[in-house]
């Protein structure tokens, strides 16, 4: 399979879709179509429906295939349609009965991009109890900047619960509670400093009432509870929490508390030392007046106190490289000086040209490592792509730095570093003496250079993720095979803007994109290409944002401390992305911050798309599949037989009773009144089966018919190809 394109092979689509004259699904042809010189075959006679079952055959001279697909087909012009939005905004998530609803809605219509506000717009804001029913109503005008505001008193006598705000085009949900207004709030102070297993931990809260006092007359109650984790990567198994103490302490005169516990840990042999731990502290206080609040903090505890890190991983442009930070943190997260020794190495490419495999390694190869390429040429014996296991080559740099002092490493000659696969080297020792040493790998890439910068099957990226408009992205292109036949396509808001076919020959291509006003909201690059009965595909998406419509606000006076009942002024300065004023509404709401216990109160209102693809390529044709070896009777196999006895009928009472006799089974109890027992019978094999019934007992062994087992004692799978001859 050379991946190239296919001229006037014929695709006839069949549609699977139900029969009502049939009554069962069948398949009904809906389109043929001819391949063009670049292998497209456009299907022009799909409908508007979303969703398609289709099956494709595909044939070509003496060569067919046929490959079955679900298909979800979006109709974009349905976004022509003009839509009206009403976006609302609260003064507050949750009321009481008999409260006041002070809320501001804005009126915007849409078309795609097109989006104007609604001016002089006549609207009807209703607003429903929990059971949906309306139990008000206000006739509404928006302003020159498409917004109106209003109010609702919330009846006294309501049931409580999500009340909802709707309109034509939106609505808004809140809660309506009979709830206390909370006093007193509880707060977990960050933890800091490095525990070990087996450590006296201490956790410092405060239980402060709102007004600023200390809250002396409460009691804490917390519960610690142990949750592993695992260092690096995955290692297999499961772990599950595990609560460890619990209690109460007091609240000094200052609001102040303290907690103490032994970090234990959980034995996992030979494990144990790729594990650390995070301790959940939750704490409850419950006041006088039976008021509950409550709160929590993570302490991680470990035998190393100390994480490296740097910011070079996944491909880098060589030309944008001119120092590297290093990063040293305790296991919470938080910096930690450290003196750190690092090297990085080239790595030995050992230009293996294999694609991948696509399944586990199995425990019992039935091949050794010649066998396997000597019989399947091109794919993967075990694990030889994958740059992690290569082994080092020549040291390009080593250094030392103490990160109290400076948490970078200048660069001199990574100008001069060839491209290809590079090994990041860093060791240290934590505060506990222990060795600490982190690993990781890079790509160095040179966009100058065609060369391949390692060997590989396939090379897609881009050098940016996010552009503005007038910027140059550059997408590249790669494989190590020879005559590869890339298909790449640019989608721009849902749509194919241009597509081609970039032929590749163990190499590197360049594709440059000019971001351009149409881009804002993000484009997509599809690319695919096929090798060797495998595909081989990849979506980039580069971020395009909406700078032009951004608003840029400012305070020119602003006081973050006021008297209660007094009057503040605040001063807001509003200009546009040039930074010229802009004539606009201001909303601005105060509430009271401790009923975010309760439901917290946000705004947000992102009004321009952002477009992601929904395009991806797939294959059923040329994949991989599994097998298991089944055994016909690999355990022996037992016959359950039934046994009656007739027995008197006393009619309810319950005297001797009926014997019934399974297999497996013991179990005493009563049949329709009727005493009974339940025994077990002795098993027996087909040729020993008896039958006991109420008039005969008869033995017949010769309708007992012979049975082969059938079993496979070793498997394998490969990947499903269609070779041309």
């Amino acid at each position: 399979m050379t991946g190239e394109p296919v001229k006037n092979a014929k695709i006839e689509a069949y549609k699977h879709e139900y029969s009502y004259i049939k009554r069962q699904y069948v398949y009904n042809k809906i389109s043929t179509e001819y391949t063009d010189e670049n292998g497209f075959a456009p299907l022009k006679k799909i409908s508007d429906d979303y969703y398609y079952d289709l099956r494709l055959d595909i044939s070509k001279d003496d060569d067919f295939i046929s490959e079955s697909t679900y298909l979800y087909n979006y109709n974009y012009e349905d976004d022509d349609e003009a839509v009206t939005t009403v976006k609302f905004f609260t003064d507050r998530a949750i009321y009481r009965p008999g409260q006041t609803i002070n809320f501001k809605a804005i009126c915007i219509e849409s078309k795609g991009e097109d989006v104007k506000l609604l001016t002089n717009y006549t609207t009807t804001v209703y607003l429903y109890d929990v059971n949906s029913q309306q139990v008000g109503s206000l006739n509404l005008t928006t302003n020159e900047f498409g917004s109106f505001n209003g109010t609702f008193s919330i009846p006294l006598d309501v049931l409580t619960g999500n009340f909802r705000l709707s309109a034509y085009g939106g609505s808004h949900y809140f809660k309506v509670e009979e709830y206390k207004r909370p006093m007193f709030e509880i707060e977990m102070l960050p933890i800091e400093g490095e525990y070990r297993i087996n450590d006296r931990v201490y956790a410092e809260g405060t239980a402060m009432t709102y007004a600023g006092t200390a809250l002396t007359d409460a009691k804490v109650s917390y519960k610690i509870t142990r949750n592993p984790m695992w260092w690096g990567y995955y290692r297999g198994g499961s772990f599950t929490q595990k609560e460890i103490a619990y209690g109460e302490v007091d609240v000094d005169d200052q609001g102040k508390f303290k907690i103490g516990f032994k970090a234990l840990a959980e034995d996992f042999g030979e494990m144990n030392d790729y594990i650390y731990y995070y301790y959940t502290v939750q704490v409850s206080a419950t006041d006088i007046n039976c008021e509950t609040q409550s709160s929590s903090t993570l302490v991680y505890v470990s035998n190393k106190s100390l994480t490296l890190s740097n910011d070079f991983y996944g491909n880098i442009e060589r030309s944008e490289i001119d120092s590297i930070a290093i990063n040293t943190n305790n296991i919470s997260g938080t910096f930690v000086p450290a003196n750190v020794n690092i090297e990085i190495y080239k790595l030995n490419d050992p230009g293996y040209l294999l694609a991948k495999r696509n399944w586990e390694v199995v425990d019992k190869p039935m091949y050794t490592e010649e066998e396997w390429h000597s019989q399947y040429p091109g794919y993967e014996f075990l694990h030889e792509t994958d740059y992690k296991n290569w082994s080092n080559g020549d040291k390009v740099y080593t250094n030392y730095i103490n990160t109290e002092n400076d948490k970078k490493l200048a660069l001199k000659d990574a100008a001069n570093w060839d491209p290809g696969v590079y090994r990041i080297v860093m060791k240290s020792k934590d505060k506990w003496g222990n060795d600490i040493e982190h690993k990781n790998e890079f790509v160095l890439f040179d966009s100058k250079s065609k060369k391949m910068p390692y060997t590989a099957t396939s090379f897609f990226m881009t050098d940016k993720y996010y552009a503005q408009q007038g910027d140059i992205v550059n997408v590249y292109i790669g494989s190590s095979y020879e005559d590869v036949y890339v298909l790449y396509e640019l989608e721009v808001k849902g749509k194919t803007k241009e597509k081609k076919i970039v032929k590749v020959n163990s190499e590197v291509k360049t594709i440059p994109i000019k971001i351009e006003e149409e881009h804002r909201g993000g484009i997509s690059v599809n690319l695919m290409f096929v090798k060797m009965g495998r595909l081989y595909s990849s979506n980039l998406r580069i971020d395009v944002g909406w700078e032009n419509k951004n608003l840029d606000l400012k305070f020119i006076t602003f006081r973050d401390k006021t008297l209660p009942g007094s009057k503040e002024e605040w001063k807001i300065k509003i200009t546009d992305q040039n930074g010229a004023v802009s004539g606009a509404e201001l909303l601005a709401s105060m509430y009271d911050a401790s009923l975010d216990v309760y439901a917290s109160n946000s705004w947000y209102w992102s009004i321009l798309p952002y477009y992601y693809s929904y395009s991806n390529w797939t294959t059923s044709s040329f994949t991989f599949n599994s097998a298991s070896p089944y055994y016909l009777n690999f355990y022996p196999d037992y016959i359950s037989k039934s046994v009656y006895n007739p027995g008197f009928n006393f009619y309810g009472m319950s005297y001797y009773g009926r014997y019934y006799y399974y297999d497996d089974m013991d179990y005493e109890g009563d049949d329709r009144g009727v005493g009974g027992v339940y025994r077990t019978a002795k098993k027996e094999s087909y040729a020993d089966m008896t039958m006991v019934s109420n008039t005969a007992v008869s033995q017949d062994a010769s309708m007992i018919s012979d049975e082969v087992a059938l079993g496979a004692s070793e498997t394998t799978a490969v990947d499903g190809m269609l070779m041309a001859g």
